[in-house]
């Protein structure tokens, strides 16, 4: 009986502590503090996918790899940024392609209410509007063309 009132009061405890995610879809990006070689405002394409991740997280690394697969056909149309929380990164993770963005002070991660890594944010480059958000796992063709259509 004491385990039972124990674990119902830390998950009582626990669900006070949670926060409400703080992107809506279609509302403006968050403010990115990003240290980057990249002007993340000059990029061209017509949507872009920030990627948060850890290069130690074996998850990161597995969903960027099956995103590759997975992205073939739309990530034409589609830059992909990648933000860590690490002071570098080995280049050999990612492709020449990719864009890397250094969040040093952890403004970005905090910004955008990043709670796991890998986490996505797809956004209209020009009007910088939230389009998707979720798991990277989960930015596949279909989900693609549904934002999309928009």
């Amino acid at each position: 009986m004491r385990f039972v009132t124990l674990l119902i009061l830390t998950l009582a405890l626990s669900c006070g502590l949670c926060q409400a995610q703080s992107l809506k879809f279609g509302d403006e990006l968050p403010r990115l503090d990003v240290n980057s070689s990249v002007n993340l405002r000059k990029i061209d394409k017509q949507y872009t996918c920030l990627v948060f991740m850890h290069s130690k997280s074996d998850l990161s690394l597995e969903a960027i790899s099956e995103f590759r697969s997975a992205s073939r056909d739309f990530v034409d149309s589609m830059a992909i940024v990648f933000i860590t929380p690490e002071d570098s990164l080995d280049r050999r993770i990612l492709e020449d392609a990719d864009i890397v963005a250094f969040d040093n002070n952890g403004r970005t991660f905090a910004n955008f209410g990043v709670r796991f890594v890998p986490f996505a944010v797809v956004y209209k480059t020009r009007g910088r509007v939230v389009m998707w958000f979720g798991p990277l796992a989960q930015l596949d063709q279909k989900t693609f063309n549904e934002f999309n259509r928009l």
